[in-house]
């Protein structure tokens, strides 16, 4: 779970119930706290290795990291460092929701996706439905 703080949202959603929400919401969730944190003389360095993980395994996670590695120990690193990184993985979640709508996909993270997924997963392969590049779920049957 350190290396993916995600699941632990996940787990924790299917478990009690609730929302699923982006790895986004959830860290600007964690703002008042770091921004009382640095207040109270706590450098970012030592908050933003917890979070290095919570990109894992998505598209500008590599980024996130890097930005988060290289600048959070800086003198006067602050929540602005985030917010950079955050733009990063948008940017990458962005492009790739528009290269699945240019390809008439719907994109995984849309709530249509998670749906079908969780409904038709077992026999995608039967409707000529699959994963195409960037994670895009593409019905080949049109």
């Amino acid at each position: 779970a350190y290396h993916d703080p995600y699941l632990l949202h996940r787990l924790d959603v299917a478990w009690f119930g609730g929302v699923e929400r982006s790895r986004a919401e959830l860290l600007r969730a964690l703002r008042p706290y770091v921004e009382a944190q640095l207040e109270r003389g706590a450098l970012l360095k030592h908050i933003a290795r917890h979070l290095l993980g919570l990109f894992h395994g998505e598209r500008g996670g590599r980024a996130f990291r890097q930005i988060l590695s290289e600048g959070a120990h800086r003198p006067g690193a602050d929540w602005a460092l985030i917010e950079r990184a955050l733009e990063v993985t948008e940017a990458f979640a962005a492009r790739d929701a528009a290269a699945c709508a240019r390809a008439g996909a719907l994109t995984k993270t849309s709530p249509h996706a998670r749906a079908f997924v969780a409904r038709f997963a077992s026999v995608a392969a039967s409707n000529h439905r699959h994963r195409g590049a960037r994670g895009c779920i593409v019905d080949r049957s049109r």
